[in-house]
């Protein structure tokens, strides 16, 4: 029984289609002694070093599966074996800093761009909760995330997100750790008691430091962010957290252009936060894989198309009363997710010189501009077909050549924000 045992962990700690085989990491306790972390362990090379288990076979790798102490008390009648300690790792995510004794084991992800990241990690099994979808979930991971519990189409309330005990929280987006209320718009974290298993949490008010303003970003405290973030009390909490960078609430903490290593510098850090840095890596092959191949097949062309990355129009860009400004579109600027992918692709982004991830312009400024291509966003609360009607109905877009000819490409939202699709989403384009 327990040979089948040890052989069932191997599997379930590989998330599906993964091209890796893990070896394990019990070995024979100096002295023999109980299941428990023990300080004389050591990785071994071979399966068949582990006494009586002979017959387990596993190709070695850089780094070895862990169990939980859940599993370990399911050995607790095999005192031959112990369990490599986890080292405690240290984080820090958009100037906020964690440390944290043990990998995260009940995940909660707030955004789809970081949901699908987890489940690229393979922590399917690890996740309490997901919510926010901006369209349909990557299809070689729909099987498992059908599995994990929805709790909210939007974001969900406080109470909702504590009822499923989160050890870790992601988020795609600063909204995602925003404190409630907050200016025109709901937040989500308050400083009410709410029940967080059998006793209580309360994680606001959120302020000061890492809420307000950042000591080692650009705000201070007579110049705070736009809105207080609640990461730093949630840390407090033993609720770890972690935010895209790129979306960081101090934008001195944004890269000045996201790149591909701006991707593998935040897989690399979610495999040291959960302890599969091999699954990393892995992740990062492959998606090197396809951005060498969009890299390589546009390299020969004499010239480069110029495109324009919709991504709203008529309510994302505000007048100077506030009101929504339907004269303006929200497009792909020149610091994000978006201008990245146009690159891989081969494409010139028209607006590339703009400041940040996205930027309004008005309807003057992207018909004289005239892209070759519309490259238009489509979310399940706001349509590529909602925008190509837009265009068709103003007088001004119809000029532009790439509206005349239907030059459009459609990508998905959830392409816009890093996440594993982003090389296979330059490749497609």
């Amino acid at each position: 029984r327990r040979q089948r045992f040890v052989k069932a962990l191997l599997h379930r700690n590989l998330p599906d289609g993964s091209k890796l085989q893990y070896t394990h990491d019990w070995v024979p306790c100096p002295g023999g002694g109980p299941i428990l972390p023990c300080p004389g362990a050591f990785d071994t090379a071979r399966a068949t070093e582990v006494t009586d288990l002979n017959d387990l076979k596993a190709t070695v790798v850089n780094e070895p599966v862990h169990l939980t102490e859940a599993d370990i008390g399911l050995f607790k009648d095999a005192p031959k074996y112990c369990v490599r300690a986890y080292n405690p790792t240290t984080y820090t995510s958009c100037g906020v800093t964690k440390m944290l004794s043990s990998p995260p084991s009940r995940i909660v992800t707030l955004n789809q761009g970081v949901t699908e990241f987890a489940l690229a990690m393979g922590l399917a099994d690890k996740m309490v909760g997901t919510a926010y979808l901006d369209d349909a979930i990557w299809p070689r991971y729909a099987e498992e995330y059908s599995a994990i519990p929805v709790l909210s189409s939007s974001y969900p309330n406080e109470t909702t997100i504590m009822s499923v005990e989160p050890d870790f929280i992601m988020g795609s987006y600063k909204s995602a750790f925003a404190e409630h209320p907050r200016g025109d718009r709901n937040g989500i974290f308050t400083n009410k008691s709410v029940t967080f298993g059998a006793g209580e949490i309360t994680v606001g008010p959120c302020d000061g430091e890492n809420s307000d303003w950042f000591p080692a970003g650009s705000t201070n405290e007579t110049n705070p962010t736009a809105y207080s973030t609640c990461r730093q009390q949630l840390n407090e909490n033993g609720i770890g957290t972690w935010l895209e960078p790129g979306n960081c609430e101090d934008s001195a903490f944004n890269p000045s252009e996201t790149t591909e290593e701006t991707i593998y510098a935040a897989i690399r850090q979610l495999g040291k936060i959960f302890d599969v840095p091999s699954v990393a890596e892995t992740l990062i092959s492959e998606m090197k894989v396809d951005f060498g191949i969009a890299e390589r097949t546009v390299a020969s062309l004499d010239t480069k198309l110029t495109a324009v990355w919709l991504d709203c129009v008529g309510r994302c860009c505000k007048d100077e009363n506030g009101e929504d400004d339907p004269n303006q579109l929200f497009i792909g600027s020149g610091r994000g997710a978006p201008n990245l992918i146009m690159k891989e692709a081969g494409l010139t982004n028209v607006f590339a010189a703009k400041e940040g991830n996205w930027a309004c312009v008005t309807i003057d400024e992207m018909a004289a501009a005239d892209p070759d291509v519309l490259i238009i966003v489509d979310a399940s609360w706001d349509t590529a077909l909602k925008k190509v009607e837009f265009l068709h109905d103003h007088e001004k877009t119809c000029s532009i050549s790439a509206v005349q000819k239907a030059d459009y490409i459609t990508i998905p939202f959830s392409a816009s924000t890093l996440g594993p699709r982003n090389g296979a989403a330059a490749l497609d384009m």
